[in-house]
């Protein structure tokens, strides 16, 4: 990144040299511009600063190019003595190039690779580089860390199971996506959320993929298939529109922000998500208001029950389970077997999650004469399905979420089949004539 040339204050940029703050001091010699970071006491402080950070490759450069002939003081043979005694921290062009192409390759982008300027990595993984003369640079481990604090995905917890997308805007280091990934480890379940990353810039993006390999950080989940990244010209454009592909599924709730990304890529980002979840809010009372004009009325849907017909029967069930989508196959062809017509309802893809306005078009689209879930009663829904249609709960395990109270949310046709648990009746308020006990089956 270069900067242009700004009105600096030298003296101020001396003290926050020797200050101990080198982050700060990087940054600040950055956005002073080329001509800055070649006065001699300036560079000098650099590759003091530089070294304090473990970057002694990028240090004893800067030191090299400084002119102290004219600069009484600066004492480079010291500092030059000190950082000889540092590890090499720089990687070989070669192995960035050679990661950069791979990790390329995992997400299906076609490009061709630029030169990929030296990157600099320390054990604490901080990083820093050379781009036309400037030393760009941020302590890009830290920030990710409160990132992801915010938002409530810290590295040292796992989400749960409806975790929503994620969408980072930015890429010029790839701290906060490993971060992310780290963060988003696949639950027992296998269920990890998709990851979205706008960088605009192509030779950014480039080079902060040259930095570490992508697939090394999950095992058992191949990161090519849930991490998506958009660049070039179009990419904030490119991303509202995969996006809205998918829009019966979960949006992510907010814009994540590289450390070193303009402010201004966050809010074109924020501004997409926004117009999505306004689509997305507008959709999902349209798909009421059809199912209210359109479908039929709980009466009717009990009247065709009772009647015996063949019934359209809604199951919904996360693919994100262990278990219990086998248990909606099995169910589902029995009563297929029996004449009636069962709708599978399920994610479209491994690292999706439904919204609302997917259970909404479902509903819609089926027009259920009986709802059929499993372990989750209709209330617990997160979608909270409507109340046109008997509901069945099968009971076949002991689910902490069932033993809560429900005087107040199970309905007249809400019922509970299977495994009859006497607390539910005598502790939390089912109503014992909508709690039917029998046995469960097992498919042979």
């Amino acid at each position: 990144m270069t900067t242009a040339a700004a009105p600096t204050d030298l003296r101020a940029l001396l003290a926050l040299g020797q200050a101990r703050r080198p982050w700060e001091f990087i940054r600040a010699v950055a956005s002073a511009g080329p001509e800055v970071a070649t006065i001699p006491p300036i560079r000098f402080l650099l590759a003091a600063n530089l070294g304090s950070l473990g970057f002694a490759d990028l240090a004893i450069e800067e030191l090299d190019a400084v002119d102290a002939s004219g600069t009484p003081g600066l004492n480079t043979a010291d500092l030059r003595s000190g950082l000889a005694s540092r590890a090499k921290t720089a990687v070989p062009v070669q192995t960035l190039r050679e990661t950069s192409e791979h990790n390329l390759a995992l997400l299906g982008l076609d490009q061709t690779i630029a030169d990929t300027s030296p990157v600099w990595m320390t054990d604490t993984g901080a990083c820093a580089w050379r781009d036309a003369g400037v030393i760009t640079g941020c302590d890009a481990g830290a920030h990710a860390a409160s990132v992801l604090e915010r938002s409530n995905l810290a590295t040292d917890r796992l989400p749960s199971d409806h975790l929503p997308p994620l969408l980072i805007a930015g890429l010029s280091t790839p701290h906060l996506l490993r971060s992310a990934l780290r963060a988003t480890r696949p639950l027992t379940n296998g269920y990890t959320p998709r990851i979205f990353v706008v960088e605009p810039d192509e030779h950014r993006a480039t080079r902060a993929l040259s930095m570490l390999c992508l697939n090394e950080d999950l095992e058992g989940d191949p990161v090519g298939e849930r991490l998506s990244l958009f660049t070039g010209e179009g990419a904030i454009e490119s991303l509202g529109n995969a996006l809205g592909s998918t829009i019966d599924c979960s949006l992510p709730r907010s814009v994540m922000l590289d450390p070193l990304a303009p402010k201004a890529l966050a809010e074109g980002a924020q501004r997409t998500l926004t117009d999505l979840h306004e689509r997305q809010s507008v959709a999902i009372d349209a798909e009421a208001a059809r199912i209210e004009r359109e479908t039929q009325t709980l009466d009717e849907a009990v009247a065709r029950v009772r009647a015996g017909t063949g019934l359209r029967v809604l199951i919904p069930v996360s693919r994100h389970s262990n278990f219990v989508r086998h248990s909606a196959s099995d169910l589902a062809e029995a009563l297929r077997s029996l004449g009636h017509v069962p709708t599978i309802l399920t994610e479209p893809e491994p690292h999706r999650v439904l919204s609302r306005l997917g259970y909404l078009r479902a509903w819609a689209n089926t027009n259920p004469d009986l709802v059929l879930t499993i372990n989750h009663p209709r209330w617990r829904t997160a979608t909270a399905l409507p109340e046109r249609a008997p509901s069945v709960c099968w009971v076949q395990d002991a689910m902490p979420h069932l033993f809560e109270d429900a005087a107040s949310k199970q309905g007249e046709h809400d019922f509970i089949v299977g495994y009859r648990f006497q607390e539910l009746t005598e502790r939390f308020g089912y109503r014992p004539d909508r709690v039917i006990d029998a046995v469960l089956p097992v498919n042979t």
